[in-house]
C-alpha cells in the first residue's frame, strides 16, 4: 500500500499534530489569538521550505488532523455538558 505524500514521514505529521490541538485550544480563549497562532505557524512552514528545501509545506497536514481531532473532542464536550 502506498502512502500519502504528506504521510512519508510519519515522525512530522505526528510532531505537528499539537500545533493544530493548540489552534482549536486557542480558538475556545479568543478566535483572534487562534488567526494569529495559525498565522504564525504558516509563515514559519513557508520560510523553512524556502530555506531548507525540505519540503516543510507537507508539515502542514499534521495541524490538520489536529485541528479535526480537537474539534471533535471539543464538540463532544459541548455535547455532555
Amino acid at each position: 500500500m502506498k502512502l500519502p505524500s504528506f504521510l512519508y514521514s510519519v515522525d512530522r505529521f505526528w510532531l505537528h499534530v499539537p500545533v493544530g490541538l493548540v489552534l482549536v485550544f486557542l480558538a475556545w480563549l479568543s478566535w483572534v489569538l487562534c488567526i494569529v497562532y495559525a498565522a504564525l505557524f504558516l509563515a514559519y512552514e513557508l520560510n523553512e521550505d524556502v530555506w531548507t528545501k525540505d519540503n516543510a509545506w507537507k508539515d502542514l497536514a499534521g495541524p490538520m488532523a489536529g485541528v479535526i481531532l480537537g474539534s471533535v473532542i471539543w464538540t463532544l464536550i459541548k455535547a455532555v455538558t
